[in-house]
């Protein structure tokens, strides 16, 4: 899975979907690089578990204030008994964005 994805952010998750950490495998290249102490590492040694998530119901404003203050780029979203829904990049909110000032500025000079 690893060298077929873009994404460096992964969830974990429990049986259930509750979030449990997340895992940057940025940060982990000694680790994935390294068969023998990859075997043997256990997940939750790795991730982090005390990640800043998004609320399914927060507004944009909401998410960004929350990108803001934690320096993250990349965050999950959850719902209200913390089960993972997927992520939220920055990226993806300010390429929307500028897709619709695009649209919208079309829209004005027609």
């Amino acid at each position: 899975m690893l060298p077929s994805t873009r994404r460096s952010q992964f969830a974990v998750v429990d049986a259930s979907g509750k979030l449990l950490g997340m895992l940057d495998v940025t940060s982990l290249r000694g680790i994935i690089f390294d068969e023998t102490v990859r075997r043997v590492t256990p997940v939750d040694t790795v991730m982090d578990s005390d990640v800043v998530h998004i609320p399914a119901a927060a507004t944009l404003l909401e998410a960004m204030e929350t990108f803001q203050q934690s320096g993250a780029w990349v965050l999950p979203v959850v719902d209200e008994s913390d089960h993972f829904l997927g992520t939220l990049s920055k990226s993806t909110i300010f390429d929307r964005y500028r897709t619709e000032l695009i649209v919208q500025t079309a829209d004005h000079q027609e």
